[in-house]
């Protein structure tokens, strides 16, 4: 009966195949707030004031029930009138157009306090349609907005050097995108609510790649990983570990088939050869216990 010692490293231990970075999804933006106070210009051409105006980015200050953020244009071009370094109260300017109401719509720059700038589309109020948002930290979104909410195909930077490209909805990554992260690492694949989600692909900068399916972030469902000295595993995944049927390949052609249990073969189990000689027998996380015949 083989020893098969080369067993012992590859797929008895447990392999963390986790995500290489955690990124964060803000579902930031330029946003009409609950209350519809209008900007408003001075009689001053160069001070370009604004009075009673609320509106900031999304997240700052929550949206009343029912005060839906319109996401068609109700109002006449011909009424749009445009303001110059219009203040806002809580802190801010904006330059632009606005409508009959006071309120950003058409095309328009809105500078924070914080040196964060939103230069693009508005309608009543809010960013829509195409548009950039540059924050100082490093990151920023360029793409279609919808009511204040990234929304639409665009691109996005993080403060840690990675960034997405694919479609968003409602603030977050969903459908199809490919993300980069700082070192090189890339997945490229299906995104929901902001996580992986779906089928994709994650490459790894050693040469490491999985191809499969993901669950919320992780590892989950059927899938092929493939590691750079030519060892495979192709099978089952919960949580980023090997878990349910699967197969271990080695370069040699030699295999091992059975059931994973958190990462680590567990029950009965078989090993094939490079000759096609296979034996049977009993694993026990990861320990082989006993040959069958």
């Amino acid at each position: 009966m083989p020893e098969i010692v080369k067993c012992c490293v590859p797929w008895c231990g447990p392999v963390e195949e986790t995500l290489i970075d955690v990124h964060e999804q803000p579902a930031f933006g330029p946003r009409l707030s609950a209350d519809h106070f209008a900007v408003v210009p001075s009689s001053s051409a160069n001070a370009g004031q604004a009075r009673g105006s609320n509106w900031s980015r999304g997240g700052e200050i929550g949206v009343r029930s029912g005060d839906a953020l319109r996401t068609a244009v109700t109002s006449d071009s011909s009424k749009l009138r445009a303001v110059q370094n219009a203040r806002i109260p809580n802190g801010g300017v904006f330059t632009g157009q606005v409508n009959s109401s006071g309120r950003p719509h058409g095309d328009g720059v809105q500078r924070y306090p914080d040196g964060a700038v939103y230069e693009g589309q508005w309608s009543e109020g809010a960013a829509h349609g195409l548009g950039e948002l540059r924050l100082q930290n490093g990151k920023g979104y360029a793409g279609q907005w919808q009511a204040g909410l990234k929304h639409g195909e665009g691109s996005e930077r993080y403060e840690s050097g990675a960034e997405f490209q694919g479609s968003f909805a409602c603030g977050a990554k969903e459908g199809a995108g490919t993300l980069t992260w700082a070192n090189g690492a890339t997945y490229c694949g299906d995104f929901r609510c902001g996580k992986c989600h779906g089928e994709g692909q994650l490459r790894y900068t050693d040469g490491r790649e999985y191809n499969g399916q993901w669950q919320s972030g992780a590892m989950h469902g059927v899938g092929n990983f493939v590691w750079h000295d030519g060892k495979s595993y192709t099978g089952h995944y919960q949580e980023n570990k090997r878990h349910g049927p699967g197969v271990f390949t080695w370069p040699d052609g030699s295999l091992c088939k059975g059931r994973w249990e958190n990462g680590k073969l567990h029950g009965s189990g078989t090993y094939i050869d490079g000759e096609g000689t296979s034996w049977h027998g009993r694993w026990v996380r990861g320990e082989r216990q006993y040959w069958t015949d």
